[in-house]
């Protein structure tokens, strides 16, 4: 554990053969959508949609969405999901569409597989409308720091610590691209979350001895 590194790719599940065990939580769906102001005839992008669990949920909910993701398997499972939504195969900073196309943007805890965030925030301020709004929804280093899970695995937090880009960074590289930050808000995790990402066992710990989690 002290040599622990973990890949920041785009195409990282390309590469480690599993497919992340991911499912749309309604809460988070609707804070996204109400963070967009999301209009019923207005065109929106989800920036890293996996395997599009989020996008469509989106969806159901009556938006028009496209689905951006650079890892092709990922892609061909969200594929499968629904033929209403448009799916693209691209990355935060080369996205497959005309300037000043969609009305807004959504990133759901990926922008730490951004590769290049100045060229990345460049290319979303390219393809978003003007006066739109781009929601990221990460986790930061300096609040990674009072995650309980320290406590048990420290090496491996200290380890995806140094994959978030830090909260002044991701400011000032959207500022540079055009962007004005409009709002922050944090969120707490509950204990009846149905995305069960990396920080969901905060309530349920014993989740963590499901192998498919883990994977």
């Amino acid at each position: 554990m002290d040599n622990l590194e973990i890949s920041t790719s785009e195409i990282f599940y390309d590469k480690i053969g599993v497919l992340p065990n991911r499912r749309a939580d309604p809460f988070i769906s609707g804070r996204l959508l109400d963070l967009l102001c999301a209009q019923e005839d207005e065109t929106y992008l989800d920036v890293g949609c996996r395997t599009g669990d989020y996008t469509v949920m989106f969806d159901e909910e009556g938006y028009k969405f496209y689905a951006l993701e650079p890892s092709v398997r990922l892609l061909e499972q969200a594929k499968t999901k629904s033929r209403r939504i448009k799916w693209l195969n691209g990355s935060s900073s080369m996205i497959p569409a005309a300037n000043e196309f969609f009305g807004g943007a959504v990133a759901t805890l990926n922008v730490h597989h951004w590769q290049d965030l100045d060229k990345s925030f460049r290319e979303l301020f390219r393809v978003l409308k003007p006066d739109s709004r781009l929601i990221i929804f990460t986790a930061v280093p300096e609040q990674m720091k009072t995650y309980w899970l320290n406590k048990y695995f420290p090496k491996m937090l200290e380890a995806f610590s140094r994959l978030m880009p830090c909260l002044n960074v991701l400011e000032t590289k959207a500022r540079k691209a055009g962007f004005q930050l409009v709002k922050k808000e944090k969120y707490f995790i509950p204990g009846n979350i149905q995305d069960q990402l990396f920080y969901s066992g905060k309530h349920d710990p014993e989740i963590y001895f499901n192998q498919s989690l883990r994977e």
